[in-house]
């Protein structure tokens, strides 16, 4: 968008299978033409204003201006694609990407690379949060660590499955004492082929 461009951008796709060949999920991206507007800028500083970086939980005015926008000029089928915007900076400079989890839209700063998409796309694609506080920041070599990496460890609490649910069972032991039992039961929803489109 505005003529912003990722790091390698043409290994992208290549890049993103890799990521996630751990998750038997394939993409196939597009890279659109640039997009150019500045009419969702709405305090007019040239930067794109993030939702809440913590949670990932909602979209920021501008952001939501800019998929309007966007969504209006482009006559394009918008089902079961996922979008990413590549932007020339956000408000908070140390921003890389923003994506809300379990939405279609993300946002990436220019510069970035296939594993801050993949980061991204995981919060998207298959709704996880963050590694942390539940683990030290950065101590990991997961996807959502902010270390780097980009594998789905085990202990991460983090695996590329689109959603997930806890049952609790309790069940009763001889001596009395009460024992529970927590069942995961995984829907696997997007294992495939994910379209992408880079603006």
């Amino acid at each position: 968008m505005n003529g912003a461009t990722l790091s390698q951008i043409e290994n992208i796709e290549n890049q993103l299978n890799e990521i996630y060949a751990q998750a038997n999920v394939t993409f196939n991206v597009t890279i659109a033409e640039n997009y150019n507007s500045t009419t969702w800028d709405l305090n007019a500083d040239g930067k794109l204003q993030n939702g809440d970086i913590s949670l990932v939980s909602h979209y920021s005015d501008e952001m939501r201006l800019l998929r309007e926008q966007y969504f209006e000029s482009d006559s394009a089928d918008h089902q079961n694609k996922y979008y990413l915007f590549i932007i020339p900076e956000f408000y908070e400079a140390e921003l890389e990407g923003y994506m809300v989890r379990g939405k279609a839209l993300g946002f990436l700063k220019a510069g970035e690379n296939a594993i801050t998409a993949a980061h991204e796309l995981a919060h998207g694609i298959f709704s996880l949060e963050h590694t942390f506080p539940q683990i030290a920041q950065a101590t990991t070599p997961t996807l959502l660590d902010y270390s780097g990496g980009h594998t789905s460890h085990k202990n991460s609490g983090n695996t590329f499955t689109h959603r997930f649910r806890h049952f609790r069972f309790w069940m009763m032991r001889r001596g009395g004492s009460i024992y529970y039992c927590y069942f995961k039961m995984i829907i696997f929803q997007f294992l495939g082929k994910v379209s992408i489109l880079l603006t």
